[in-house]
């Protein structure tokens, strides 16, 4: 099955383009998955296209809708792609998902306090605990929803996490460890961790994913559904090739991104080694995500047979 989206989104046309089962909402059969996606990456154009290849990788009909926040004005996408595709989540209070996707977002450098939308980020945490089935957090929202809800910090690193690491499964009955390769390699771009040592007081919360260098990857709060992913498994082939060259032409100082270029020679081109075990991963969320049935009652079934 497919992944739903307007046909006016970029992504529409481009995962088409790849072959990607796609439909229109006029399309889709009426037995569906909603994820609601908080995106607060700044080019978002690129992160709904990555999300959404992730979401039709399921075998599900899933619906991807896209949050914005009030607080905070993106200064990289179109305000008029905004208005268009994208809805503020207070028009979205009353309703009930099977899943929410917050993406990462570069302040990790800043208190989560003083990033603009940290109160609103706050209130979409809290909604959630009965509007949602299952949450999947990445990077920074990762790093904000395990401070919320367990007091975990984020601890700085002593130079930027960037490259493809390999990753080993330490939690192997975890739902979304099941069918990944026996190592699972990673791209990451951080400057920012969640230390082990920090999880070792939270026993909700169980390491699934860990690399010997590059730290704590994936964590699970199972009871919860609630899943803490550091790394980008949604990335292109090429993102971390275009974070590499941006910060080249702006003379900062950057090391080219640990094996990620064949033979770590960055005049050859990279490759998605990691797509397949991204497909699994996005799967074995949503599959997770459709049989977690939200809090709250008020589901079309449910609201016909309470009327019935």
């Amino acid at each position: 099955m497919p992944v739903i989206l307007d046909p006016d989104l970029p992504a529409y046309t481009q995962l088409k383009d790849e072959g990607v089962a796609v439909l229109t909402p006029a399309e889709a059969p009426a037995e569906r998955v909603r994820v609601a996606i908080l995106n607060v990456m700044p080019k978002k154009v690129e992160t709904e296209t990555q999300l959404a290849r992730g979401l039709a990788a399921s075998g599900m009909a899933v619906e991807p809708v896209f949050l914005k926040t009030h607080s905070h004005e993106s200064k990289n996408t179109a305000k008029e792609h905004l208005d268009r595709f994208y809805r503020f989540h207070d028009t979205v209070k009353d309703e009930t998902f099977e899943g929410l996707i917050i993406t990462g977002a570069p302040v990790e450098h800043l208190p989560f306090e003083e990033v603009t939308y940290w109160r609103e980020f706050l209130s979409i945490l809290d909604w959630s605990v009965d509007h949602v089935g299952a949450c999947l957090f990445i990077c920074w929202a990762a790093q904000g929803a395990l401070f919320h809800w367990h007091g975990v910090p984020k601890r700085d690193l002593d130079g930027k996490m960037f490259g493809v690491f390999a990753h080993r499964t330490e939690r192997p009955d975890s739902p979304l460890a099941q069918g990944l390769a026996e190592t699972v390699e990673i791209p990451a771009s951080r400057h920012t961790e969640v230390a082990a040592s920090d999880l070792d007081g939270v026993p909700e919360v169980e390491i699934v994913l860990h690399s010997a260098e590059g730290g704590v990857c994936l964590m699970e709060d199972r009871a919860a559904k609630r899943f803490y992913m550091m790394n980008h498994l949604e990335y292109d082939a090429d993102t971390l090739l275009a974070e590499y060259q941006r910060d080249v032409d702006a003379g900062a100082p950057i090391d080219p991104p640990k094996h990620y270029f064949p033979g770590d020679d960055p005049t050859r081109k990279p490759t998605r080694r990691w797509n397949r075990d991204a497909d699994v991963f996005y799967r074995n969320w949503v599959d997770v995500a459709a049989n977690a049935k939200p809090k709250l009652k008020t589901s079309k079934s449910e609201a016909k047979d309470t009327a019935a």
